[in-house]
């Protein structure tokens, strides 16, 4: 059954072009939201050829002209072995990405909105404007993710477990500047679930993390909770800090070389007064009306 365009999600800014060390999700659902780090786009499309681009991060191109761009893409394109393809050479430092459909290729080592906005820059040349985010399907059981097959919402601790447990298994490369991939992997996923009772059902395994006796869990339900602030263990954070706060003093910080997450705590006292803020402000509408009455 074809997808309606009302029931596509978009990437932003017509969808980002990212260098080689940029995250590009597998799963088609996944697109770039309004969120804490840039993904590349897995559904480019060019108006012009009427082809999905395509990208590779194991060759290339080295320097090349506004004419190349032309004429190199409908080789790239139409050859499946690039080693004998005598412009690229094999690469694997994973800096740049060579994105191409039937008409058009490029290099790019940063991200590039592909609307064109920010200040962005390109590495060697322009991307084309016929490209553009085809839309994205929304999350939808049963799907694959990180290479485990999700059935119903039960299969979904399952898939944060394996990220927790066997994250080396996952193929596709953390985005450079993310320090805590566990819990990135994690928070792309749930950003992604349309349902209340999806959510939840990460929400629940995410507070049991909370008292988990390895830091990295703690660390990944405090991240979780930072990113989701309104989510079910957001709420369940508070009582846990309540009951436990020394479990929040220096939580380990398992890929940053400073070791450890010192602010959490100052976060958590923040929040525990956001709280209590938000119930006087609650009371007191309360009483209002009711005097009103």
């Amino acid at each position: 059954m074809r997808l309606s365009e009302s029931n596509l999600k978009y990437c932003v800014n017509a969808g980002y072009l990212v260098g080689g060390s940029y995250w590009i999700p597998d799963a088609l659902f996944d697109h770039q939201g309004n969120e804490w780090a840039t993904v590349g786009c897995n559904q480019i499309f060019c108006s012009e050829c009427k082809e999905f681009v395509r990208h590779r991060s194991d060759y290339d191109m080295g320097s090349y002209s506004a004419r190349d761009e032309r004429t190199r893409a409908p080789i790239l394109f139409a050859t499946e072995n690039w080693d004998t393809i005598e412009f690229l050479k094999p690469t694997n430092s994973r800096i740049t990405r060579i994105y191409y459909c039937a008409c058009f290729c490029c290099t790019q080592s940063n991200s590039m909105p592909m609307d064109g906005s920010g200040d962005h820059l390109i590495y060697g040349a322009s991307y084309s404007t016929n490209w553009r985010c085809k839309g994205h399907p929304p999350f939808k059981f049963p799907t694959e993710v990180y290479g485990i097959r999700l059935k119903t919402t039960k299969d979904l601790s399952i898939a944060v477990n394996a990220v927790m447990e066997h994250r080396e298994l996952i193929s596709d490369p953390i985005p450079y500047d993310e320090t805590d991939p566990e819990a990135f992997l994690i928070s792309r996923l749930y950003a992604r679930l349309n349902s209340i009772k999806a959510k939840k059902s990460i929400d629940t395994l995410i507070a049991s993390f909370l008292i988990h006796p390895n830091s990295l869990y703690r660390f990944v339900a405090c991240k979780h909770i930072e990113r989701f602030p309104a989510s079910f263990a957001a709420s369940e954070l508070l009582n846990v800090y309540r009951r436990q706060p020394e479990l929040f003093d220096g939580v380990l910080h398992p890929h940053h070389e400073r070791g450890t997450y010192p602010y959490m705590r100052l976060k958590l006292i923040s929040l525990e007064q956001q709280f209590k803020n938000a119930l006087l402000a609650y009371l007191k509408f309360s009483n209002s009306t009711s005097s009103a009455r």
